[in-house]
Formats: C-alpha cells, structure tokens, sequence
C-alpha cells in the first residue's frame, strides 16, 4: 500500500517496506498475520473442572496440563494420573490364582493377563474346579 511520500507499508503493521520486501515489513509480521488468517480455535469445556480451552488435538477431553489448567484441574489430573499408574502396578504384578501359591505372573503387556504362572497349574486349578463341580 503506497503512502503520500511514495513508500509501502506492511499489512500488517503501519511500518515502512524497504528493498525488496512487497507486503510484510518483517518475517514476524508475515507470521502474525498468517496466524491471524487461519481458522479460529475450538474451544471445548473441560470434562474434569467445566472450564473451556482451546483445541490443540481431535481427542483431548481436559485442559493443557502445562498451559492453560487451573490448579485444581492439575491436582485432579494428578490423581487421575496415579490411579492410572496404580492400576498399571496392579496389572503388572499380578500372582497365580492357584491355592497355596504365590508366585508371580510374567505380564507382557499385551493382550489379557495371565492367571497361573505355568501350565501345570492351569491344569491343577482347572481339573480341581472340575472335581468340585461333579456329582458323586
């Protein structure tokens, strides 16, 4: 855009262009005024406080931990974060179903856990509770 005095200015800002800049005046002002142009935010309201916050990812249910959250919207994804994790434990040392034993279960991670620690108790376990089950 030409001044009076034959000079350009940014459109973004009121500053003067010089050399070969033709619409911004900085790559900051060429940033801003892209920002500025992109679509709105989304704003969803919080599912642990109610609050609104924008957007940043298509699943996200809770305020930005490190941005945006209230100190009482930390403190409960704190706490929900700890029951994940203590359900985690849980998961991971669990101990074979088996009378009288108390070895641990090899947990991979993946798909549903183990109940007994090897096969000879599955079986043991299996034809105790069928014996238990059949008339006499």
């Amino acid at each position: 855009m030409l001044i009076g005095d034959g000079w350009s200015t940014c459109e973004h800002c009121p500053g003067k262009l010089t050399g070969r800049q033709r619409k911004f005046c900085s790559e900051a002002c060429r940033v801003a005024a892209w920002r500025e142009s992109k679509r709105p935010r989304q704003y969803r309201n919080c599912e642990l406080c109610g609050d609104p916050f924008p957007v940043r990812y298509r699943n996200q249910k809770v305020c930005d931990y490190n941005s945006r959250a209230s100190e009482d919207c930390k403190d409960l994804q704190d706490e929900l974060m700890t029951q994940w994790e203590d359900a985690q434990d849980e998961r991971m040392s669990a101990v074979c179903e088996r009378e009288g034993c108390e070895e641990s279960v090899y947990r991979s991670g993946r798909g549903r856990p183990k109940r007994f620690c090897s096969d000879a108790h599955k079986t043991a376990h299996y034809r105790a509770a069928r014996k238990a089950c059949a008339p006499a």
